[in-house]
């Protein structure tokens, strides 16, 4: 019956003598917080009285009113905190640990920090659960300081290859941007940007100023480009005319176009010929294992293959003796080698260079190291690797230059005093909206399960409908593993730590298992896997020779459909754990030997499945909805006219289907009768993007709740950014 503790630091309902828990002690973090951030007590009084009551009753001011400078995520994070309701604040210290950490990879805005790259370090969720709250406060208080609002703004010396490295935002708008390319002599850059709605190349001072659309009078995608080495001409590709490599003047004058095809131009030293590729490289990951390098000759238009193995994006070295590319090598007598590798201009003396690393990487003006980009250490950093240009070798070590950074292209410029660079960080998230299947409609607003940085993606409810399933990075770029979290949006949990992709999980019937697909476990060869929902008892389905991927339960949780990674069928097999070694069941081909069925949902009747009809090969590549009767065993394929689909799943009637259809852009919902064939539109990813606080973006295998009153959404956006880093003096 009597109250304790240091009173503007108490919770409203300690004041009031209620029943407390641990989320009075989330309140008085976030007191502390909005202390630290602003200075100023975020509940004020005169008196102990006039102090209870501003507790009790006040809405403190925001946090970011207070202090312009201090990130809006911060904010929120603390007014949530804040919340009087204790239903309403953060649930558990992990939770707002969670939070943090977003707000710690989105911190864009702020100094890049550099450092070695560490050992990959697992984290623990429970060190949270057991640390007093005096023990989370001075934790978090530190994270933040150090790591947030640092008024001082001073780099971090560490001892690794440059001194320091600080970083100055040059672009504002919110476009979608592209590769960058400094001019030789320091003053300008060149980028491509969707800004104007299609893509174009612009060009603007690096001290400040408007930017310039190079390709204004293009209605065509222009990209890709790359100043010359006397800063008169830039090299791009283009989609206009049929596509090809342009060279344009320094401020977009006469463009002309000098190969028909290629991607990625890089010019020679004495700006005689230009380094092409056969596939585009797109933020700073090769898109085909099995691309060419070639080099025009400009003044007679010869085209010369320069190696007959895998390589893209190549760069010539600033004295031409050697050029370097990214690749993939399959030598008769090593392992294969894939990353970063030099060759003399003539094809001969491949030298491997370091692995780990995207096909974003440019040399020092110098000539003695290579900027790359690389996910090694769980984010896109920038790292820097010192060569002997002549013989194309690596000296020692490559070295971080950044740390949870998300880069793509970078730029370096002529002083060797920064790097030009583009930031593209893709958000994953789950958002779930209202829906009544009975005039197949949604309500309200869309509201966010899982926390932005996250990553998380394709979602599945199980039938209880509390926890959400989904595929999620957990910090890791490359792989993915299996989370859950409450559709409110608390206790999030990592079920797997397997550092594979996993992909598609799926709740059995019963709630008390996940199957989900991977193809990197143990041999890398697809296959199914089943987890509790506890995280323990991870086994294997069944084998496969041609690989197993996309599993959907049987009503009865006795068996799962699964595709055939490698073959035009589909399989039913059996899920219990003793029938590990029983041979899959094979459904009836869909069409001839070019269709392939993918399996995406059984019906509740336990009567059909609903998946998609591919053709593997030939140009039609599009997908249609097919349904399979296990009856009559045949297949229902819907009218093309619905589009590309990605995912379906039935609702509890076992007539109406949720289909989402479209590519990456313009993506849609709609319920599909499978009986009479009709399609009613539910929303769109433009409705959903023109919704407050959200950004433009594209919809993907959403999930309907067990009642179907619920539909989550996979939603997927991205952010870029142009800027500089200024490095500090060598060691």
């Amino acid at each position: 019956g009597r109250i304790l503790g240091t009173m503007p630091y108490m919770s409203p309902e300690q004041l009031e003598g209620k029943d407390i828990d641990s989320r009075s002690d989330i309140f008085s973090l976030g007191v502390v917080l909005y202390e630290m951030a602003t200075g100023e007590r975020p509940f004020k009084g005169d008196t102990s009285v006039s102090l209870i009551s501003s507790i009790v009753k006040d809405i403190p001011q925001p946090v970011d009113d207070v202090r312009e400078e201090v990130p809006h995520h911060l904010a929120r994070i603390i007014r949530h905190c804040l919340e009087k309701e204790p239903k309403r604040r953060y649930q558990s210290a992990l939770d707002v640990s969670n939070e943090l950490e977003d707000l710690k990879a989105e911190s864009a805005s702020g100094e890049v920090w550099r450092k070695s790259a560490p050992a990959p370090t697992r984290r623990h969720p429970w060190i949270w659960a057991g640390l007093s709250a005096a023990g989370i406060v001075l934790v978090v208080t530190l994270a933040i300081f150090f790591w947030v609002l640092r008024p001082d703004r001073e780099t971090v010396e560490d001892g690794s290859a440059t001194g320091s490295a600080s970083f100055t935002k040059l672009v504002f708008d919110t476009a979608q941007k592209g590769k960058v390319s400094a001019s030789p002599d320091g003053r300008f850059f060149v980028y491509a940007s969707d800004a104007s709605g299609n893509w174009d190349i612009y060009l603007q001072r690096i001290a400040g100023g408007n930017a310039i659309n190079l390709t204004e009078d293009s209605p065509e995608d222009d990209r890709q480009p790359a100043f010359s080495g006397d800063g008169e001409s830039i090299a791009f590709r283009s989609e206009r005319g049929g596509g090809g490599i342009y060279i344009m003047g320094a401020t977009g004058e006469s463009p002309r176009r000098v190969a028909e095809a290629g991607f990625d131009p890089d010019w020679s030293p004495d700006g005689e010929k230009l380094l092409i590729s056969t596939a585009m490289t797109r933020g700073g990951t090769a898109t085909d294992i099995d691309e060419r390098v070639s080099i025009v000759d400009l003044g007679t238009g010869e085209v010369r293959q320069l190696l007959d193995r895998s390589a893209t994006y190549a760069r010539w070295s600033p004295n031409g003796w050697r050029i370097s590319y990214w690749g993939i090598w399959l030598p008769s007598d090593a392992e294969e080698m894939i990353g970063l590798f030099t060759v003399h201009p003539d094809g001969s003396d491949p030298v491997f260079l370091t692995g780990d690393a995207l096909a974003t990487h440019e040399w020092s003006a110098d000539g003695q190291s290579l900027y790359f980009v690389s996910s090694r250490g769980g984010s896109r950093d920038l790292w820097q690797i010192s060569i002997d240009e002549e013989g194309g070798r690596a000296v020692g070590d490559a070295v971080s230059i950044t740390s949870g950074s998300s880069l793509s292209w970078v730029s370096p410029d002529a002083e060797g005093k920064g790097v030009l660079f583009t930031s593209l960080e893709r958000f994953r998230q789950i958002l779930r909206i209202p829906f009544d299947p009975r005039v197949e409609k949604v309500g309200g607003t869309v509201k966010s399960v899982t926390p932005l940085g996250l990553q998380a993606m394709f979602p599945h409810v199980p039938p209880d409908g509390e926890w959400i399933a989904f595929s999620s990075q957990f910090g890791k770029e490359g792989r993915l593993e299996i989370g859950v979290i409450r559709r409110d949006g608390s206790s999030l949990r990592q079920l797997t730590e397997t550092g594979g992709l996993n992909w598609y999980p799926m709740w059995s019937p019963d709630g008390q298992h996940l199957a989900f697909w991977d193809n990197e476990i143990g041999s890398g060869t697809e296959r199914i896997w089943i987890i509790r929902a506890d995280g323990g008892g991870l086994r294997q389905v069944a084998d496969a020779s041609e690989g197993l991927s996309s599993a959907a339960w049987s009503p009865d949780g006795r068996r799962l459909v699964a595709d055939s990674a490698g073959a035009a069928t589909a399989y039913i097999l059996q899920a219990e754990e003793s029938s590990s070694e029983a041979v899959p069941e094979t459904l009836p081909p869909v069409g001839g030997p070019e269709d392939r069925f993918m399996a995406y949902s059984w019906s509740p009747d336990g009567r059909k499945l609903a998946g998609g009809r591919w053709r593997m090969e030939g140009e039609d590549r599009a997908e249609r909805v097919a349904v399979y009767d296990f009856e009559s065993k045949r297949y229902r394929t819907y009218p093309g006219s619905l589009g590309i689909t990605a995912w379906s799943s039935w609702l509890n009637d076992s007539r109406r289907l949720m289909v989402c259809s479209g590519e990456l852009e313009g993506s849609r919902i709609f319920i599909l009768d499978t009986e009479s064939g009709e399609t009613r539109e539910v929303i769109t990813s433009e409705e959903v993007s023109a919704m407050p606080g959200m950004h433009p973006g594209t919809l993907r295998f959403p999930a309907i709740s067990p009642d179907n009153r619920t539909i989550y959404l996979d939603w997927r956006y991205s952010q870029s950014d142009i800027g500089m880093l200024t490095l500090g003096g060598q060691d």
